[in-house]
């Protein structure tokens, strides 16, 4: 594991309000006790924030997910962050990013002994239950820029994680004991690093074969909904840029871009 280095706050009105900031694998992480939103922030702040840098809080007053969904972001031990990527993207690569951030999370709960499956776009599971969360948006400050926001259920006790409103598990609950969210934390920035680093230098094509091996969608039934097109559908693949290829029921073949998917079961 990289040398981790912890220094105090640096200046500007946003920056210098963290708790503390540390740096890791070549990324200057902003700690805070509390944000409306990680992404949010970096968004309200993105003039005073370095590239390669990352917001991170202990809790969120005003989580979000993908569609505005609420993101449930208690003081629980849990991971709320958002890296920032302001030099060296081209605006092509940007609708990747959340993919690569999926795959990157998928790493960490594997490194942890769990069986990580990525739901498309973004969604990562164990066990078909959802444990994190990610929203990545594009951004402006002299060039484009980019957000990658990642909830991570850590230590989030099974009494919270009943409140949500889909089925959702976490790393403390799935193993049966508390985590070093520190630890975790440094786990998945080294995860993100190295894919990104593949990522920007190799395209997504390179992490196709890894990406489909957290993926159990190839061959499945799928319902798509809030897509750019909504329907029942077989996944037929997933292609070098990222979008699935499906087969609809009328026997057309298409790319989805964008849609939530639900698979289908036996009594569907």
């Amino acid at each position: 594991m990289s040398q981790t280095n912890f220094t105090k706050g640096i200046s500007g009105s946003f920056i210098s309000s963290a708790e503390q900031s540390w740096s890791h694998c070549g990324w200057t992480i902003f700690e805070y006790e509390s944000l409306a939103s990680t992404n949010g922030s970096a968004s309200q702040f993105l003039s005073e924030i370095e590239d390669h840098s990352l917001i991170l809080a202990h809790s969120q007053t005003q989580g979000r997910g993908r569609l505005q969904r609420q993101w449930l972001s208690p003081r629980a031990g849990n991971l709320y962050l958002s890296f920032v990527l302001k030099r060296g993207l081209k605006s092509a690569e940007r609708p990747n990013l959340s993919q690569v951030a999926a795959l990157s999370v998928a790493d960490t709960l594997s490194l942890n002994n769990l069986p990580a499956k990525i739901k498309w776009p973004n969604d990562v599971q164990v066990k078909g239950k959802k444990i994190c969360g990610i929203l990545a948006e594009g951004a402006h400050d002299k060039e484009p820029a980019a957000i990658i926001g990642i909830g991570l259920n850590v230590n989030m006790p099974a009494e919270l994680l009943a409140t949500i409103d889909i089925p959702a598990t976490s790393l403390t609950v799935e193993l049966s004991h508390p985590l070093d969210e520190k630890k975790v934390c440094m786990q998945l920035i080294e995860a993100f690093d190295y894919r990104l680093g593949i990522f920007l230098s190799e395209g997504f094509v390179s992490l196709l074969p890894d990406w489909k091996k957290y993926s159990e969608l190839i061959g499945k039934t799928v319902t798509v909904s809030n897509g750019d097109r909504n329907g029942n559908a077989t996944v037929l693949d997933l292609n070098a840029n990222g979008t699935l290829q499906l087969r609809w029921n009328d026997d057309s073949v298409s790319n989805l871009i964008t849609g939530d998917l639900a698979v289908q079961t036996k009594d569907d």
